[in-house]
């Protein structure tokens, strides 16, 4: 069901932060800031992937923070600093304005709460956060533990082609970035450098990219429940009309 997401901005000092009054009042700059968390007690768990990923709970609501950091070569000159000026063209302000569309869409995506980006010079720091998804687990961390049923591949299947008949392009399509909740519901995450697409040409692709993905999990223990039949019903999902 589509969201009615909003958006207000509020400069402090170099920080620039746009976010959900619905959810937010009255935005600060220490909320990013995993050491703030911890040290107020909010935080209950950290993951690493992409960038550091925080869960916490604020004012009786659980959300997620994201630093966003480089990878590659570039992250041995620097862990989290990326060439900008505006705060505008930040990776953090794309994800949320993607987001924002998404949720309008009636696609299973977080909801965003607020984006954060700190210009310095000519370059900035970045951050999301996010609304978690409840009772959620990465489609990889359940292959670990278990099989799961036919029908829940089927709905993976489906899942993806909603998102690809909106245009919408997961540059990083993998097992990780699937969620599934206690439901059964299929969410995606983290869309950091995604965007989206008129043509069609890379849809098949995507979807390669994350069967390389399974295949990479597969390969790489042996107790990872993945098998062709598997992937053969999130097709027949993907292809329904």
């Amino acid at each position: 069901m589509p969201l009615n997401v909003i958006s207000e901005r509020v400069i402090l000092g170099n920080s620039n932060i746009i976010f959900d009054p619905q959810l937010l009042d009255k935005p600060f700059i220490e909320l990013f800031s995993a050491e703030f968390l911890h040290h107020q007690k909010l935080s209950s768990a950290i993951a690493c992937g992409r960038g550091e990923v925080v869960f916490f709970n604020f004012q009786g609501q659980e959300w997620v923070l994201r630093h966003y950091r480089r990878g590659g070569l570039m992250a041995r000159f620097s862990s989290d600093r990326f060439i900008g000026l505006k705060a505008e063209t930040s990776r953090s302000w794309k994800e949320w304005q993607l987001l924002l569309y998404m949720n309008k869409l009636g696609l299973p995506v977080p909801r965003p709460v607020a984006a954060h980006t700190m210009v310095k010079l000519y370059t900035y720091t970045a951050d999301l956060i996010t609304v978690r998804i409840p009772g959620s687990s990465p489609l990889a961390a359940i292959l670990q533990i278990r099989q799961i049923e036919k029908e829940l591949w089927f709905a993976i299947g489906v899942c993806l082609r909603q998102f690809h008949d909106c245009g919408v392009f997961h540059s990083d399509l993998n097992a990780k970035n699937i969620l599934i909740d206690q439901n059964n519901k299929v969410y995606l995450i983290d869309f950091d450098r995604c965007s989206m697409k008129k043509s069609a040409w890379w849809k098949k692709y995507n979807l390669a990219r994350l069967k390389r993905s399974l295949d990479k999990f597969l390969a790489g223990s042996a107790q990872f429940n993945f098998h062709s039949t598997d992937w053969d019903a999130l097709c027949e999902g993907y292809d329904q009309p």
